[in-house]
């Protein structure tokens, strides 16, 4: 029998709850074997200057998925040292894992702008698409809108509270939230 593998890209700048939460649900909801989270070594489609280093952003995914059998890591754009696409990560993917039926997931925020990225349609030929919803989003037949919990919670809110010396407690995993503190990140 196939094994059912998702995959799921991003900054993780940094990882927070509701990464993990949207995924914990997709991976039941879907019965898959595991999901692979690809931290980007830059992502080709946020411009913004402060970036913290791939190897620290690594890290807290790291350290966020490791008490989940279920969660896996990948190193594969990072060991680029350059931005990669989505649709060059699911062939390397593809490739890795020939045998497997892969599931690539994505938020209702990229899918909305997903013909806006290289080979879009190259993607949705070899993956099935997972959207974590927000807002009653419209797809198409092929592809899958994941029952998840509508959670507003983002990087950006996170490096937004460090800077104002708010909590970020129940925001990040408790492990991530100590490695933020001790490296003395997003101040």
């Amino acid at each position: 029998m196939l094994k059912k593998i998702g995959i799921f890209g991003g900054s993780f700048d940094p990882i927070h709850t509701g990464h993990l939460i949207i995924c914990n649900f997709i991976k039941d909801e879907y019965n898959l074997d595991k999901i692979i989270f690809v931290p980007a070594y830059r992502s080709p489609h946020k411009t913004t200057s402060r970036f913290t280093s791939p190897q620290v952003r690594y890290e807290m995914v790291k350290l966020a998925i490791e008490d989940n059998k279920g969660f896996e890591i990948s190193d594969f754009e990072i060991s680029q040292s350059r931005s990669m696409y989505s649709f060059e990560t699911i062939d390397y993917m593809k490739k890795k894992y020939s045998e497997s039926e892969l599931f690539f997931i994505i938020g209702a925020d990229s899918y909305n702008n997903i013909s806006k990225w290289k080979n879009p349609e190259l993607i949705k030929k070899q993956v099935k698409l997972v959207i974590a919803s927000r807002n009653n989003l419209k797809i198409k037949e092929d592809e899958y809108l994941a029952k998840t919990p509508n959670i507003e919670i983002s990087s950006s809110m996170i490096r937004d509270r460090i800077d104002k010396k708010f909590s970020i407690k129940y925001l990040v995993n408790s492990k991530v939230e100590r490695y933020i503190y001790e490296k003395y990140l997003y101040k």
